[in-house]
């Protein structure tokens, strides 16, 4: 079945020969993991493809993909391997008219279903918001400019974005403009994607990180929690260097501890923050399994310098503000589960640093989650 033609300014949901589909250049998501793409190939064989394509007619009877690359991919790696099967050869999709998606709606588009998805990358985050964010800025300008009758001569608002911005920051420039920074809050509000405090601040903290750093982190396979501890670090140098220590290491799990370390002491070695973390595991492992045979995790040596007065003052002082916190307030089911978790990250620690964790510390840990609301 053959698009019809549009209008109306408002998309229209139509059936679109898979090679008549262009991809799109511009898409945030650069990575894709080739098993889900072929899991996904393996569903529409036997379904047919549940969720529509986004698609902009761009005349001629071709079109170019706005949102939904991965089933595109399955789509062709389907009509590829089984040309017979018709669920390859269209595919339903919501047809955007001919010019209707400007193009600060594009990228709009496209991040607000990426960011619905989990498993995208640090720097697929970042580099789609700044997109986002260039668009609105171009967009803004556009208007401020014309307002004022000094549009760039020649300028073509269908040329590539980074085009249109150079013409743009020229023409506000020499008409004394300054050239517009929308906040992040306008940007994501323009996507139609709502952030919890938590999860904004996570956000602003990685759209802080460089471009090397974002490259090791998704190499790394990072997730956004992880990536946004890194950048607590706050020195692109010192980012760089643990991550590439993390890399060396061959565990992404190390990266989020360590930069946590590192963020703590300005004056350490990145790398050495690697390392600890990484002998601290291997030390609570072993002490797991010591435990497990009747030993006395006591008798592991560990390579570590002596703890300073200052530092255990400081341990000191988190521990009383923990204590204080589980025997005033009542937990929920979530709540307890998570304090559970780091008090055995705490015990494994401890061991690890060569306290002695026993019977005592389990009845305290039971006693306090108990009174705090927990099992």
């Amino acid at each position: 079945m053959r698009a019809e033609r549009f209008e109306a300014t408002a998309p229209a949901l139509a059936l679109i020969h898979v090679e008549a589909i262009e991809a799109d250049p511009g898409q945030p998501r650069a990575e894709f993991d080739p098993g889900s793409i072929r899991e996904l190939k393996e569903s529409v064989a036997r379904v047919g493809l549940v969720e529509p394509l986004v698609v902009e007619d761009i005349g001629g009877g071709r079109y170019r993909l706005v949102a939904g690359e991965r089933r595109l991919r399955a789509l062709r790696l389907g009509l590829a391997e089984d040309p017979g099967n018709p669920a390859f050869r269209e595919a339903p999709c919501l047809v955007w008219p001919k010019g209707a998606v400007a193009p600060d709606r594009r990228p709009a588009l496209q991040l607000a279903e990426n960011l619905a998805r989990r498993d995208l990358l640090p720097g697929e985050i970042v580099r789609g918001l700044r997109a986002a964010r260039a668009e609105l800025a171009c967009a803004e300008a556009d208007r401020a400019l014309r307002a004022r009758g000094v549009m760039p001569d020649g300028y073509d608002d269908g040329a590539p974005r980074e085009e249109r911005e150079r013409a743009l920051r020229a023409a506000a420039k020499a008409a004394g403009l300054p050239w517009p920074e929308p906040p992040w809050e306008e940007v994501l509000a323009r996507i139609g994607v709502r952030l919890s405090g938590g999860a904004m601040a996570r956000v602003r903290r990685i759209l802080g990180l460089t471009d090397p750093v974002l490259d090791l982190a998704d190499r790394l396979g990072l997730t956004r929690s992880a990536a946004a501890e890194v950048a607590s670090i706050g020195d692109p140098e010192r980012e760089r260097r643990l991550l590439e220590a993390v890399a060396e290491a061959g565990d992404p799990g190390l990266a989020a501890p360590a930069a946590e370390i590192a963020a703590g002491d300005p004056a350490m070695d990145p790398a050495e923050a690697v390392r600890r973390v990484l002998a601290a595991r291997r030390a609570a492992e072993a002490a797991r399994a010591a435990d497990g045979a009747g030993a006395d995790a006591r008798q592991l040596t560990l390579d570590r310098p002596p703890c300073p007065p200052e530092e255990l003052e400081r341990l000191s002082r988190c521990l009383r503000d923990a204590t204080a916190i589980l025997s005033t307030w009542r937990f929920g089911e979530y709540e307890a589960g998570s304090a559970a978790l780091w008090i055995e990250r705490l015990e494994d620690a401890a061991r690890a640093a060569g306290a002695r964790v026993g019977e005592a510390t389990t009845i305290t840990r039971d006693a306090a989650l108990k009174g705090a609301g927990g099992p």
